[in-house]
């Protein structure tokens, strides 16, 4: 759940990929957001990319969730072989307090 662009609760496929109540979101797909309307427009615009990258503010630092991370890592190895990692490659998702990735 969101307050403008602040996380304020986070359901369990929230926290699957790495947000944490706190987070700031700033950027989706590329682009600043800066109120809840935004969001809802980016997202509008790229539910049929996916993955899509979110940025959020946590700590001061801008970063991306960690689960996000390996979907999108998982989603570039697709494209580039033109295969599906098998089930036993995939990285398990991180839940709860983890480092971020600086970007």
């Amino acid at each position: 759940e969101l307050l403008e662009t602040k996380v304020i609760r986070v359901h369990s496929l929230g926290a699957k990929w790495g947000f944490q109540v706190g987070d700031m979101i700033v950027e989706i797909g590329g682009v600043s957001v800066a109120t809840f309307e935004d969001i809802w427009n980016r997202i509008q615009v790229e539910r049929d990319r996916c993955p899509v990258r979110f940025v959020v503010e946590r700590c001061g630092q801008r970063a991306v969730p960690d689960a996000e991370i390996e979907a999108l890592e998982a989603d570039r190895a697709e494209k580039e072989t033109g295969r599906k990692p098998k089930k036993d490659q995939k990285k398990s998702t991180k839940v709860g307090p983890s480092p971020l990735e600086d970007i």
